[in-house]
């Protein structure tokens, strides 16, 4: 179990309000669109229950394996904060702690999130392939499809 005064940091600027960034932490159809995504899963099922000591859980399917995302809201200051904690057995043992603040500025938002108790050499890269998937959601981009090619047979 990594220490709790093991912190990943991770900022992002967006050209959207920071309402609309927030939302994008809450509501459950844009949720899917980028929380916990990979290129290489899909999210299958979202319940979110935005409110203080509300929980939440996010499903995802990496191949065969199903991976659980849950936790609760601590703190909750739209459209600038939301604090919860998250347990995702499958990556990380035990409970971290996620702030995120969504600053407003003039040209968008600032996105600031710290997470503690997790390995940053396998954590900080997923959050920013993450939040580069949401700033592509919030463009309105299609979500990176994941489409097999056939095999083409190799000539002996």
């Amino acid at each position: 179990m990594i220490p709790k005064d093991v912190v990943v940091h991770v900022n992002r600027q967006y050209c959207f309000p920071a309402g609309k960034v927030f939302d994008a932490w809450t509501v459950p159809g844009l949720v899917e669109q980028w929380l916990f995504w990979d290129k290489d899963n899909s999210i299958t099922d979202v319940h979110i229950d935005a409110r203080v000591g509300g929980r939440f859980s996010v499903l995802e399917q990496s191949n065969e394996v199903i991976i659980e995302h849950f936790g609760k809201y601590v703190e909750i200051e739209k459209p600038v904060h939301l604090g919860f904690s998250l347990e995702s057995p499958q990556h990380f043992t035990g409970v971290t702690y996620v702030s995120v603040f969504i600053r407003p500025k003039t040209y968008g938002s600032e996105l600031s999130l710290t997470q503690t108790g997790v390995s940053p050499e396998k954590t900080e890269a997923r959050w920013y392939r993450m939040l580069q998937q949401l700033e592509n959601v919030l463009n309105e981009k299609p979500v990176e499809q994941h489409t097999e090619r056939p095999i083409e047979p190799v000539a002996h």
